[in-house]
């Protein structure tokens, strides 16, 4: 057991629809636990039950099934128990299931990895042959990185390409998003196409402005600069009469990076800017390196094509990523493609490539069997809990952390992942001005008609 001592609180908020039968929120909490609190003195069981049991009728609570559940992190009992066996949607707190598999199959020390390649002769600068960039599912790699990439060309004295850019993306399979995300919420961010070979989260920013001078000229930035983004801009007035309204789509139609920006141009204010997820996020990358050898005065005789690493093929540079970096995101800032990039890649290394969602539910289930949490009932869809097939019971989140806190090998790096209350991630803003800021951590969880909170609570008294 870790030297700091912890208990956690759980909770899932379900609300439904009143279109849906269902039962309101009783009046009385008719399953609290009265099991001895052995070795939890310091805890006032009955105060915390009256507290909660109020908290419980607010007018908040009267259209929602509410799912909670309080244990001891010292001794494993709980200290106060209402409706934990439900089925729930945990939304994001389906990421704590992928980072306890990940530290439990792959190891506190593993690193996520992307690799350059060349095959063919290196003479007189002159790279008879191609560059390789293989990904194996860092979900962190950004331009800055790719820029290392051209480092180590200049070190090889590389400074004419005479073949193509070709990209890897086999670590994974071709199925860019997992089961049950819904197709409307695409171009959002928050949604972004998985591949085995990432950039730049996978996303870009557009800034519509209008032009210096000129109300009726307006220009579009594209961030990170790429001719892969293709946009136009289409002044309407919409037909709710919201004319400050400026909508991004994407060209389903075209399959490719096209958005339409639309809007009453002459009317909404500006700056607006929108971040929006890449489709082919290989290519995305590929393009993105084939541009900045050029801007290097690297010179390439071809262009970026989709293949897959021979064997004779040389490594130039790899690059890094440790496993609790990729933690980090994916906890503090519930960051989705770090926990699907995690899931698959979970799949290919037990497994072997390529990674797939079956192989990562088969991985995450072989975790927490691991860790004695395999006898709740659940379903696992994907790794970040965006898809809303994903249920599990708020007493095996807490039973889950439980088990982790148990564990010395990786308690550290997960508890260290969490967001730490009023001080950073999506925690940063919540209880700021209260005694709590700076002794939770914890793990948020949004889908429409969910809210949860699964984490660990240092208590004023030491507990």
């Amino acid at each position: 057991m870790q030297s700091i001592r912890i208990t956690y609180i759980i909770g899932i908020i379900f609300p439904i629809l009143l279109l849906t039968s269902c039962s309101p929120v009783p009046e009385t909490i008719r399953d609290i636990e009265d099991t001895p609190l052995t070795g939890t003195e310091q805890i006032k069981k009955s105060q915390v039950e009256h507290r909660l049991h109020n908290m419980l009728k607010r007018d908040e609570f009267k259209h929602t099934i509410p799912s909670m559940i309080i244990m001891s992190a010292d001794y494993g009992d709980t200290i106060f128990s209402y409706q934990s066996d439900l089925l729930v949607r945990p939304a994001s707190n389906q990421k704590l299931l992928t980072a306890a598999a990940a530290l439990q199959l792959l190891g506190p020390e593993y690193n996520f990895r992307t690799i350059l390649y060349h095959d063919g002769e290196i003479d007189d600068g002159i790279l008879y042959g191609n560059l390789i960039i293989k990904g194996f599912g860092d979900p962190l790699l950004s331009l800055s990185d790719l820029d290392k990439f051209i480092e180590s060309l200049n070190i090889f004295g590389i400074r004419k390409v005479r073949g193509d850019v070709i990209i890897d993306d086999t670590f994974f399979d071709d199925v860019l998003w997992p089961t049950g995300w819904m197709w409307d919420d695409e171009p959002h961010a928050y949604v972004p196409y998985i591949s085995a070979l990432s950039i730049n989260s996978n996303v870009v920013t557009l800034s519509v402005e209008r032009s210096t001078g000129s109300d009726d000229q307006f220009t579009v930035q594209v961030s990170p600069y790429t001719s892969y983004i293709q946009f136009e801009l289409h002044t309407e007035q919409n037909s709710n009469g919201q004319n400050d309204e400026l909508q991004i789509l994407p060209n389903r139609m075209s399959g490719d990076n096209q958005f339409f920006i639309k809007g009453d141009l002459q009317n909404v204010h500006l700056p607006r800017r929108f971040t929006v997820t890449v489709r082919d996020p290989a290519m995305f990358a590929g393009i993105l390196f084939l541009e900045k050898l050029h801007e290097n005065g690297i010179t390439t005789g071809g262009t970026v094509v989709r293949g897959v690493t021979d064997s004779t093929a040389v490594p130039l540079m790899q690059f890094n990523t440790p496993i609790d970096s990729v933690l980090h995101a994916m906890n503090k800032s519930s960051d989705n493609l770090a926990a699907e990039a995690t899931w698959k890649t979970l799949s290919a290394e037990l497994y072997g490539p390529p990674g797939t969602g079956d192989g990562g539910r088969r991985a995450v289930e072989q975790g927490l069997k691991m860790l004695n949490v395999d006898r709740f009932p659940l379903r696992l869809a994907d790794g970040s809990g965006v898809s809303f097939y994903n249920l599990v019971t708020t007493r095996m989140l807490a039973e889950l952390l439980f088990q982790i806190s148990e564990n010395s090998n990786f308690f550290r790096p997960f508890y260290e992942s969490l967001a730490v209350l009023g001080v950073d991630g999506t925690l940063l803003r919540r209880a700021v001005h209260s005694q709590a800021r700076g002794r939770v951590r914890g793990k948020t969880g949004t889908l429409t008609g969910v809210s949860s909170l699964v984490g660990y609570v240092d208590t004023l008294h030491g507990e």
